[in-house]
């Protein structure tokens, strides 16, 4: 006998505002967006929502370090021959060929391009 499992669907309505960010990462994200609204200096800001300066900065620095990051890229393979090439091109516009057999060579030569 199979049992019915019911589903649940969390919505919030467009009018609620957020009021206290659940994790450390959306309250600094919530700050750093009030400091680019505002007028203040950083160190002024930071006084105003009791916060250190050298904290400030390693947040924006680490928020926006996700934000560049690529993440996964997508990649596409198909049947490959002993002599085939591995072609990657990089979001500057170089690209890579590479034959498969020196596969093991690819994380110096991006390390040289990076």
């Amino acid at each position: 006998m199979a049992l019915d499992t019911p589903s649940i669907e969390l919505t919030k309505s467009p009018d609620v505002q957020e009021s206290h960010p659940t994790t450390k990462v959306e309250m600094w994200r919530e700050r750093l967006a009030r400091y680019e609204a505002s007028e203040q200096s950083v160190a002024e800001f930071c006084r105003s929502v009791n916060c250190s300066v050298p904290s400030f900065y390693q947040w924006r620095r680490k928020l926006r370090l996700e934000q560049t990051s690529p993440g996964f890229l997508r990649v596409q393979s198909s049947v490959a021959s002993a002599d085939t090439n591995l072609e990657i091109r990089l979001p500057s516009g170089v690209s890579i060929f590479l034959p498969l057999h020196a596969i093991c060579s690819l994380p110096k030569i991006l390390e040289q391009v990076a």
